[in-house]
């Protein structure tokens, strides 16, 4: 139960080998990192080793809070299974959080049969395990806090961010100026993140309105910038049909670019979507719009000014009015 689940476990402080287990999407890597930065600072004399997916690797590698980092593909069958088991019990690892929960992550704990290794999980063989009625119901954030509080380790709302910066084009341009140059950005500006996951477009506000967005946040002698994918460069493209002055920075940009690009800008707009976690997360002000397909009490972008705009129900999410985030940012 909540009121129960605190679990002062002081000795998991002199372990040596830590794996931890964080796969999902952008967004859900983003959201852990208050508490990666807590269980470093717990086990500050600790191993400890990140088990992610392949495009997080040069990002969390960069990170102050692990010592090695390993690939979980994607392939997911009897064979790489067998490969990974044969990893981890080969790492003699002495403890192991999974903050991923979900069903594969809870499969690779088992698998170690007949081997056990102490463990921190939703697995009810787990040293501790966050059984608590309340976790479904709770926010990425808040449900990890509680997780970690079985071992005694206690996430801090604030943590260490620069890293992200310093590592702006190998760590050459810490102050960022070449890049902006290099781009033709001018202060001020504003980031729109127009895109996401293909595979779900009812999450998606739709170019022309982004295009709109644009012309109005010009018209205010703010620069709007584009953030997206390659894939994404068609949109860029309706964008800078209907607003010329907006820049096109689809594909061009790094994870620390944009984490660059987020520290210095007047403010953001996107859609639901991983980018905008990085960005709320460098305590940009961000308007996040929601369709009714997503719940931010469990699963939006945090940080020190975010604002969520979510449409009706029943309604798409291109339905809704310019005038009401217009009204959001003062502008009309």
């Amino acid at each position: 139960m909540a009121g129960n689940i605190v679990k002062n476990n002081m000795e998991n402080k002199n372990l040596k080998k830590i794996l931890v287990i964080r796969l999902g999407a952008l967004g859900d890597l983003l959201l852990s990192f208050a508490p990666f930065s807590a269980i470093r600072t717990h086990h500050s004399g600790a191993h400890i080793t990140l088990l992610t997916r392949p495009e997080y690797v040069e990002l969390m590698g960069a990170s102050p809070w692990f010592n090695a980092i390993k690939c979980d593909g994607k392939k997911y069958n009897p064979l790489s299974l067998w490969h990974l088991r044969r990893w981890i019990l080969s790492q003699n690892f002495d403890y192991i959080y999974d903050l991923q929960t979900s069903g594969r992550s809870t499969r690779y704990l088992k698998m170690l049969y007949p081997h056990h290794i102490a463990s921190n999980s939703i697995w009810h063989k787990s040293s501790e395990c966050h059984d608590s009625v309340e976790r479904t119901k709770l926010h990425t954030i808040e449900r990890q806090k509680q997780q970690l509080a079985l071992s005694g380790i206690f996430v801090e709302g604030d943590f260490d961010k620069n890293w992200l910066i310093k590592n702006l084009d190998g760590g050459k341009n810490i102050n960022g100026k070449n890049f902006l140059q290099k781009h033709k950005i001018k202060c001020p500006y504003a980031l729109l993140i127009p895109g996401g996951s293909a595979h779900r477009p009812e999450k998606q506000y739709g170019a022309e309105n982004y295009g709109m967005l644009a012309k109005m946040i010009r018209e205010n002698n703010i620069l709007p910038i584009i953030i997206g994918t390659k894939l994404e460069a068609n949109i860029a493209t309706t964008i800078t049909n209907i607003c010329p002055d907006a820049i096109d920075m689809t594909g061009k940009t790094s994870l620390f670019e944009l984490a660059f690009l987020a520290k210095n800008a007047d403010f953001a707009i996107g859609n639901d979507t991983g980018p905008m976690h990085l960005i709320s997360l460098m305590d940009c002000k961000s308007i996040v719009l929601f369709s009714n397909m997503s719940d931010p009490s469990l699963c939006g972008q945090r940080g020190k000014d975010v604002q969520y705009i979510k449409n009706e129900v029943g309604k798409k999410l291109q339905n809704l009015p310019i005038d009401i985030i217009a009204k959001t940012l003062s502008m009309g």
